[in-house]
């Protein structure tokens, strides 16, 4: 599917890119105190309730202040557990200057992204096109109707290391807006215009073995054969890709499928990204070997990794693999699980201040905490390299973060031990160092709950709990189930898409639907209980009715009516799959359960 569309020239963002030299700003500050994010239910939202910068969450009253007010307005998304977005705060948005004059210049508006998703969706596609290159926080500047025109991510305080500063931006956009604001609008204009004919443009065809093929062709060619993995650094864990190849090697024996897919899902359990102490995957690695991570962990890639690694235990009986879907499923109930059942959003990479405090260690920390003899055996599984593999503004004098240097049975036979040996001293090993960091600040947990990403993970407890025979995983499956139907199902029995300390909100957008629904069917092949299976047909035709294009197919992301400017469907998978690929999926499943063509 594609859609060609002629780009515009962005000619008021080539003039923010040209008048780079500073203009003088006039002496003292204003604050107002910042009330309106008191009430909201976004810890991401409530962190910032105490920044000089007066923000606003998303809705009507801000933009009808900006209207009043004839001022643009600055939108920056994040989510809790980001660390650049931790930093932009520590930096510009408690600090007085850049408070005068964002207030000053703007209407300031907050978005979480896990909680709006729909937005951060939108907002990307505008980046994608502006910049083609994203990320978090996203700080979007552009008019009072919220149409871009200007789109950037992490901004310092004042310009360095070749970047623009937010202040010295700030002024650009005031002067821009006060002398050339019909180029502002016209540009604003366009990027909406351009994202509006690429929604139109997807038309779908009958898939056929070529796509398959092409799919697979692509992939191949971006293979990193020496590490694993697609690409170079940073490197996404993206398993939607392996559950492609798993399929397409069942579908055709080609022999290169698999290998792709063994060589990365070994080379991140026993790399970097997987944590060696505690279980549980980190959000991706910023290096090509998967050594060293961005810390964050967060629900949804632990849930699709489970079912990817699930799935390649089925294929390849491989041990390792088992291990891993039960190491992490244990580090989930222990660290994410509400007592109401449903599983919350994430933990931050951040503690006392740094990036994965808690995780890494000095040579002083292992010194102190191993003998003289299992120092010396950790430095041979952990390639501890003098001076540590991570080294930074804020880690100086270097320091160690834990993988394997080569696979268990390589290291076994480095340390002349038997296999059986090494798993038992590399356990021991692994408990001493877990004793010492569980004693460390941990980093915070975003507990809100989200219905997408529990739908993922009752899927993933379904299929491991059928897979491993354990019922005591398909139960907890079922219980995330429960909690969804009680707490995140009004009484006409729509969804919600967010709960947070006994409050549900935010209207479900598809993706609520589409995983909610895979997470029951993958239930009922675990149960065969006919209720599971109602419940899911009942979640199908609510999403029909409520997101179905029934002109062009596919679903919307957002509810009716459809007068917004830009509906959006999300159509191509990104780190995660989208919403209109697993509902071709479901729908897929439903006709071959129920016998019912109309799916």
């Amino acid at each position: 599917m594609s859609a060609k569309i002629h780009l515009p020239r962005y000619i008021a963002i080539g003039l923010l890119l040209v008048l780079l030299n500073g203009i003088p700003h006039s002496a003292g500050q204003t604050h107002k105190e910042n009330t309106h994010l008191g009430g909201e239910k976004s810890p991401y939202l409530l962190q910032h309730t105490d920044n000089l910068i007066e923000w606003y969450p998303w809705g009507s009253e801000a933009f009808e202040m900006a209207r009043k007010e004839n001022k643009p307005i600055f939108l920056s998304i994040g989510y809790s557990s980001c660390h650049w977005c931790h930093v932009m705060e520590e930096e510009s948005f408690l600090n007085p200057e850049v408070a005068r004059v964002m207030n000053e210049t703007f209407v300031n508006i907050l978005v979480d992204r896990e909680e709006r998703p729909d937005i951060d969706a939108l907002y990307m596609r505008a980046c994608l096109l502006l910049s083609g290159s994203c990320g978090w926080p996203l700080n979007v500047f552009m008019t009072p109707e919220g149409k871009p025109f200007f789109i950037t991510t992490y901004l310092p305080p004042r310009a360095r290391y070749g970047r623009i500063g937010l202040i010295e931006l700030a002024q650009k956009v005031q002067e821009l807006w006060n002398t050339k604001r019909d180029a502002l609008y016209n540009d604003a204009t366009r990027v909406f215009q351009t994202i509006r004919q690429i929604e139109a443009g997807y038309a779908g065809e009958r898939p056929n073995r070529s796509a398959l093929v092409s799919a697979y062709r692509e992939l191949a060619n971006t293979f990193d054969i020496q590490n694993g993995g697609f690409g170079s650094a940073p490197k996404f864990p993206q398993p939607h890709q392996y559950l492609f190849l798993i399929r397409y090697y069942m579908r055709t024996r080609d022999a290169k499928a698999l290998t792709m897919v063994k060589k990365s899902l070994n080379a991140m359990m026993w790399g970097g990204l997987y944590d060696q102490l505690e279980g549980g995957f980190f959000r991706y690695a910023t290096d090509a070997q998967w050594r060293i991570p961005h810390f964050e962990k967060m629900l949804i890639d632990q849930a699709l990794l489970l079912i990817t690694y699930t799935e390649a235990f089925q294929l390849t009986r491989n041990p390792e693999y088992k291990k891993i879907v039960f190491e992490t499923l244990q580090f989930l109930k222990r660290n994410f699980r509400s007592r109401a059942g449903g599983y919350f959003t994430a933990l931050d990479a951040d503690s006392e201040g740094k990036e994965g405090r808690y995780y890494v260690w000095t040579e002083k920390e292992l010194e102190q905490t191993l003998t003289p003899e299992q120092l010396k055996q950790a430095r041979i599984i952990f390639d501890l390299t003098p001076g540590g593999d991570i080294r930074s503004d804020e880690y100086p004098g270097g320091v160690h973060h834990l993988y394997l240097a080569a696979p268990p049975d390589e290291l076994a036979r480095r340390l002349n031990w038997t296999p059986r040996a090494f798993q038992t001293r590399l356990q021991m090993l692994k408990q001493r160092l877990l004793e010492v960091r569980r004693r460390r600040i941990r980093p915070n947990l975003d507990d809100k709950i989200l219905t997408n990403w529990n739908g993922w993970l009752m899927a993933a407890m379904a299929l491991a709990g059928r897979v491993f025979h354990r019922k005591d995983i398909i139960q907890e499956a079922g219980n995330i189930a429960r909690f969804i139907e009680t707490h995140l199902r009004d009484p006409k029995g729509h969804l919600y898409h967010r709960f947070y300390k006994g409050h549900a909100g935010v209207p479900g957008l598809a993706s609520d639907y589409a995983t909610v629904i895979f997470g029951l069917i993958n239930l009922y092949e675990a149960t065969f209980d006919p209720i599971v299976l109602k419940r899911a047909t009942e979640f199908q035709k609510a999403m029909d009715e409520r997101f179905l294009d029934h002109e062009k197919g596919g679903y919307f992301e957002q509810p009716g009516p459809r007068t917004r400017e830009v509906p959006l469907k999300l159509v191509q998978d990104s780190a995660h799959p989208s919403t209109n690929s697993l509902a071709f999926i479901n729908l897929m499943m439903l006709a071959r359960l129920t016998g019912q063509t109309e799916y």
